[in-house]
């Protein structure tokens, strides 16, 4: 048996004679919060294994590759989730206004959400301006879509996406800005920056 290991054993043996760990420390020459470690088994956290050891990789750095591995299956898996749950609040949405919205063709990786169902809109109104007519055409803007109960802009990304899909209808551009409500909103608005 080495002298560290008789102390320690002396040590337990004092703790057991009821001696305080500052009267154990003042015999051996060492604080009383070492003697409680030894007494108590006490291992620092710098002896410890660190995990990515004990699972038998090499490098905390194959540790960190491992975990942002992990975080990506979980994100895509959420985003899946996700995905799933929008279609099938679409599908109810369709079968409470007895539309149904044609989706085939639509990309469902470019549009998600909001988004999605917009692009919906613009395929069941057959990518015409409902006002003048104007067919849009690859490559040009796309064509907005209006909600005919006043919920546009800002006001419409808390709307449930599109809760009401009968409320929505395809229109050009310059027909979207020429709305009387639209309009409204416009000159107040320039009204508000020539004011500051």
């Amino acid at each position: 048996m080495d002298l560290t290991t008789q102390r320690k054993l002396k040590i337990i043996e004092s703790v057991k004679q009821g001696l305080t760990y500052r009267e154990i420390g003042k015999l051996y020459n060492i604080s009383r919060q070492r003697v409680h470690q030894i007494a108590t088994g006490y291992k620092s956290p710098a002896s410890y294994i660190p995990y990515w050891k004990k699972i038998g990789l090499a490098t905390e750095e194959q540790w960190l590759q491992l975990q942002k591995e992990k975080l990506k299956k979980r994100a895509i898996l959420i985003q899946t989730q996700q995905a799933i749950l929008e279609r099938k609040k679409l599908k109810e949405i369709e079968r409470e206004n007895g539309i149904r919205a044609d989706l085939h063709g639509i990309d469902n990786k470019k549009f998600q959400g909001r988004d999605l169902v917009r692009e919906a809109i613009r395929k069941r109104d057959n990518y015409t301006c409902q006002i003048c007519g104007k067919k849009w055409k690859r490559g040009k803007r796309r064509l907005d879509i209006h909600h005919l109960d006043g919920l546009c802009g800002k006001k419409s990304q808390a709307y449930d996406k599109a809760g009401d899909i009968t409320g929505l209808i395809t229109l050009c551009h310059k027909c979207h800005l020429n709305l009387d409500e639209n309009r409204k909103k416009m000159s107040i608005a320039r009204y508000k920056k020539l004011s500051t």
